[in-house]
């Protein structure tokens, strides 16, 4: 299928290219929560890491999770590995 990211052999609901245009526009602490997220990172890990409320956590990863069209957390990870928008590398 083409124009679309395929994970698992299965092609995902938008076009490549939206999808990429929306990772775009994560901001630098929605990329930072996301990789901590990653990473493996509790929500109650993540918040205290970055001096955030869980709240505030959650909040970034329902944006996080919209902006990529991303049906959960995990998904929004692969979709952000895929696209090279975050590495594990460091």
């Amino acid at each position: 299928m083409a124009g679309y990211i395929v994970i698992g052999g299965l092609p995902l609901i938008f076009p490549a290219e939206k999808r990429l245009i929306s990772m775009e526009k994560l901001t630098d602490r929605e990329r930072e929560v996301l990789l901590l997220a990653a990473r493996g990172l509790t929500n109650k890990e993540i918040a205290a890491k970055i001096g955030s409320s869980i709240h505030t956590i959650k909040t970034q990863q329902t944006a996080i999770r919209s902006k990529l069209g991303a049906l959960n957390t995990t998904h929004a990870v692969a979709l952000a590995l895929k696209a090279n928008l975050i590495s594990l590398e460091e």
